[in-house]
């Protein structure tokens, strides 16, 4: 995938995923899907394993946002943050005015 592309789908995930979020109000990303499934998971998780659950969400998020800062870099700071931005205001716009 070339750079911009990768920088695009970033954005386009991002968006798509804080529109959903704001309009049912249910997270719907890779990380608020792992919280949903660590809160059913609950009553059977043992105290050796409870830290993969306790940092499960940093750790996700933490690279996801880390993927996106790179694809950033590649493109260039200014420009792959714009670039960033509008993409992610116009599919967040985009979802929350047609659906």
């Amino acid at each position: 995938m070339s750079k911009l592309g990768a920088l695009v789908t970033a954005a386009f995930l991002e968006g798509f995923f804080l529109a959903i979020s704001t309009k049912i109000g249910t997270d719907v990303s890779p990380v608020g899907i792992f919280e949903k499934v660590v809160i059913a998971l609950e009553p059977i998780i043992i105290p050796q394993t409870q830290w993969v659950f306790d940092y499960g969400p940093m750790i996700l998020s933490g690279v996801l946002w880390l993927v996106i800062f790179v694809d950033i870099e590649r493109v260039g700071r200014k420009l792959g943050t714009v670039i960033f931005i509008v993409i992610t205001i116009v599919t967040y716009s985009l979802i929350m005015f047609y659906f």
